[in-house]
Protein backbone atom coordinates (compact mmCIF):
# COMPACT_ATOMS: atom_id res chain seq x y z
CA UNK A 1 0.00 0.00 0.00
CA UNK A 2 1.81 3.52 -0.71
CA UNK A 3 1.91 6.10 1.60
CA UNK A 4 -0.91 9.04 0.31
CA UNK A 5 -0.53 12.73 1.16
CA UNK A 6 -3.53 13.62 2.91
CA UNK A 7 -5.00 17.25 2.51
CA UNK A 8 -7.16 19.10 4.47
CA UNK A 9 -10.08 20.36 1.86
CA UNK A 10 -11.39 23.81 1.86
CA UNK A 11 -14.19 25.69 -1.10
CA UNK A 12 -12.22 29.18 -1.89
CA UNK A 13 -14.97 31.30 -2.37
CA UNK A 14 -14.39 34.19 -4.46
CA UNK A 15 -17.99 35.40 -5.01
CA UNK A 16 -21.59 33.40 -4.49
CA UNK A 17 -21.21 30.70 -7.04
CA UNK A 18 -17.41 31.36 -8.43
CA UNK A 19 -15.52 28.62 -5.94
CA UNK A 20 -12.48 25.94 -6.38
CA UNK A 21 -11.75 23.75 -4.29
CA UNK A 22 -8.62 24.62 -2.12
CA UNK A 23 -6.46 22.22 -0.34
CA UNK A 24 -3.94 22.64 2.51
CA UNK A 25 -1.03 20.16 2.67
CA UNK A 26 0.67 19.09 5.94
CA UNK A 27 3.84 21.28 5.80
CA UNK A 28 0.95 24.27 5.15
CA UNK A 29 1.50 25.03 1.54
CA UNK A 30 -2.21 25.75 -0.52
CA UNK A 31 -2.97 24.18 -3.08
CA UNK A 32 -5.72 24.01 -6.43
CA UNK A 33 -7.51 21.06 -7.14
CA UNK A 34 -6.76 20.44 -11.11
CA UNK A 35 -10.61 19.99 -11.98
CA UNK A 36 -11.44 23.38 -10.36
CA UNK A 37 -8.86 25.70 -11.95
CA UNK A 38 -9.74 24.56 -15.62
CA UNK A 39 -13.04 25.14 -15.14
CA UNK A 40 -12.76 28.43 -13.49
CA UNK A 41 -10.88 29.64 -15.85
CA UNK A 42 -12.73 28.74 -18.85
CA UNK A 43 -11.86 25.03 -19.83
CA UNK A 44 -13.34 22.06 -19.11
CA UNK A 45 -12.38 19.83 -15.92
CA UNK A 46 -9.88 17.35 -17.33
CA UNK A 47 -8.37 20.02 -19.71
CA UNK A 48 -5.36 20.37 -17.17
CA UNK A 49 -4.71 16.51 -16.72
CA UNK A 50 -5.08 16.40 -20.00
CA UNK A 51 -2.54 18.87 -20.78
CA UNK A 52 0.46 17.32 -18.51
CA UNK A 53 -0.35 13.99 -19.33
CA UNK A 54 0.28 14.33 -23.11
CA UNK A 55 2.12 17.78 -23.26
CA UNK A 56 2.44 19.59 -26.43
CA UNK A 57 2.94 23.10 -27.92
CA UNK A 58 0.36 24.61 -25.27
CA UNK A 59 2.11 22.88 -22.44
CA UNK A 60 5.53 24.06 -23.58
CA UNK A 61 3.73 27.83 -23.75
CA UNK A 62 2.86 27.52 -20.19
CA UNK A 63 5.83 26.12 -19.36
CA UNK A 64 7.53 29.60 -21.33
CA UNK A 65 5.09 31.66 -18.51
CA UNK A 66 6.57 29.73 -15.32
CA UNK A 67 3.63 26.90 -15.18
CA UNK A 68 5.57 23.94 -13.66
CA UNK A 69 2.74 21.39 -14.57
CA UNK A 70 3.63 19.87 -11.16
CA UNK A 71 0.66 17.75 -9.94
CA UNK A 72 0.65 16.44 -6.32
CA UNK A 73 -1.57 14.08 -5.88
CA UNK A 74 -3.45 13.38 -2.21
CA UNK A 75 -6.15 12.09 -0.22
CA UNK A 76 -9.06 14.06 1.41
CA UNK A 77 -11.56 12.91 3.66
CA UNK A 78 -15.19 12.35 2.32
CA UNK A 79 -18.44 12.76 4.52
CA UNK A 80 -20.55 11.53 2.09
CA UNK A 81 -18.96 7.68 1.17
CA UNK A 82 -16.68 5.91 3.45
CA UNK A 83 -12.85 6.40 2.41
CA UNK A 84 -11.07 9.05 0.80
CA UNK A 85 -11.15 10.00 -2.34
CA UNK A 86 -7.67 11.13 -4.34
CA UNK A 87 -7.08 14.63 -5.88
CA UNK A 88 -4.89 16.23 -8.46
CA UNK A 89 -3.22 19.83 -7.15
CA UNK A 90 -1.25 22.45 -8.68
CA UNK A 91 0.72 24.83 -6.46
CA UNK A 92 -0.78 28.72 -6.53
CA UNK A 93 1.99 30.10 -8.62
CA UNK A 94 1.23 27.46 -11.31
CA UNK A 95 -2.67 28.37 -10.87
CA UNK A 96 -1.74 32.12 -11.66
CA UNK A 97 0.12 31.29 -14.94
CA UNK A 98 -2.75 29.10 -15.40
CA UNK A 99 -5.06 32.11 -15.32
CA UNK A 100 -2.88 34.33 -17.32
CA UNK A 101 -2.97 32.18 -20.32
CA UNK A 102 -6.22 31.75 -20.05
CA UNK A 103 -6.77 35.39 -20.45
CA UNK A 104 -4.23 35.55 -23.44
CA UNK A 105 -6.16 32.68 -24.87
CA UNK A 106 -9.97 34.94 -24.60
CA UNK A 107 -11.39 33.08 -22.36
CA UNK A 108 -14.13 35.35 -20.70
CA UNK A 109 -14.07 34.02 -17.11
CA UNK A 110 -9.90 34.18 -16.58
CA UNK A 111 -10.09 37.91 -17.73
CA UNK A 112 -12.95 38.50 -15.19
CA UNK A 113 -11.25 36.70 -12.88
CA UNK A 114 -7.71 38.51 -13.42
CA UNK A 115 -9.28 42.23 -13.14
CA UNK A 116 -10.62 41.50 -10.19
CA UNK A 117 -7.84 39.92 -9.04
CA UNK A 118 -5.48 42.57 -9.61
CA UNK A 119 -8.18 45.45 -7.93
CA UNK A 120 -7.65 43.83 -4.69
CA UNK A 121 -3.99 44.46 -4.19
CA UNK A 122 -4.08 47.98 -6.22
CA UNK A 123 -6.78 49.25 -3.94
CA UNK A 124 -4.80 48.07 -0.66
CA UNK A 125 -1.46 49.62 -2.34
CA UNK A 126 -3.49 52.78 -2.52
CA UNK A 127 -5.11 52.35 0.81
CA UNK A 128 -1.83 52.02 2.57
CA UNK A 129 -0.14 55.45 0.96
CA UNK A 130 -3.16 57.80 1.92
CA UNK A 131 -3.08 55.77 5.99
CA UNK A 132 -6.04 53.93 5.40
CA UNK A 133 -6.41 50.83 6.61
CA UNK A 134 -6.36 47.61 4.19
CA UNK A 135 -9.76 46.15 3.10
CA UNK A 136 -11.57 43.47 5.03
CA UNK A 137 -12.28 40.24 3.86
CA UNK A 138 -16.03 41.01 3.47
CA UNK A 139 -14.58 44.18 1.80
CA UNK A 140 -12.41 42.13 -0.66
CA UNK A 141 -15.15 39.91 -1.42
CA UNK A 142 -17.46 42.62 -2.28
CA UNK A 143 -15.36 44.41 -4.48
CA UNK A 144 -14.00 41.23 -5.85
CA UNK A 145 -17.90 40.46 -6.93
CA UNK A 146 -18.25 43.67 -8.18
CA UNK A 147 -15.32 43.72 -10.66
CA UNK A 148 -15.39 40.26 -11.80
CA UNK A 149 -19.49 40.69 -12.63
CA UNK A 150 -18.87 44.31 -14.04
CA UNK A 151 -16.40 42.23 -16.29
CA UNK A 152 -18.63 39.75 -17.60
CA UNK A 153 -21.49 42.04 -18.09
CA UNK A 154 -18.67 44.50 -20.11
CA UNK A 155 -17.53 40.99 -22.13
CA UNK A 156 -21.48 39.84 -23.15
CA UNK A 157 -22.02 43.51 -23.93
CA UNK A 158 -19.64 43.52 -26.24
CA UNK A 159 -20.51 40.47 -28.20
CA UNK A 160 -23.64 41.50 -28.52
CA UNK A 161 -23.12 44.92 -30.41
CA UNK A 162 -20.32 43.34 -32.39
CA UNK A 163 -23.52 40.74 -33.65
CA UNK A 164 -25.39 43.83 -33.92
CA UNK A 165 -22.92 44.78 -36.62
CA UNK A 166 -22.99 41.89 -39.02
CA UNK A 167 -24.18 42.24 -42.58
CA UNK A 168 -25.72 39.51 -44.51
CA UNK A 169 -22.85 39.56 -46.99
CA UNK A 170 -19.58 40.19 -44.76
CA UNK A 171 -16.98 37.46 -45.23
CA UNK A 172 -17.47 34.73 -42.57
CA UNK A 173 -14.07 34.92 -41.42
CA UNK A 174 -15.29 38.71 -40.03
CA UNK A 175 -18.65 37.42 -39.01
CA UNK A 176 -16.90 34.83 -36.47
CA UNK A 177 -13.87 36.71 -35.25
CA UNK A 178 -14.58 36.43 -31.99
CA UNK A 179 -16.16 32.90 -32.26
CA UNK A 180 -13.37 31.22 -30.08
CA UNK A 181 -14.73 33.03 -26.86
CA UNK A 182 -17.15 31.04 -24.88
CA UNK A 183 -19.96 33.26 -23.82
CA UNK A 184 -21.07 32.69 -20.24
Amino acid sequence: MTNTTRFERAIVRFTPGLSVDGYKMPDGEFRVGTAGASRLVGFSDNWLSRLTSRGGKTLKALQGMGFTGYQKEGSVARSDVSGASLVNTISLNDFCVLVTYAVQEKKIEAIALNIAFLQIPVTDFFRDAFGEKRLSIEEVRAKFCAAYSQTINWLQEDRYEIEELWLAGDPLEIQNWNSSIRWV
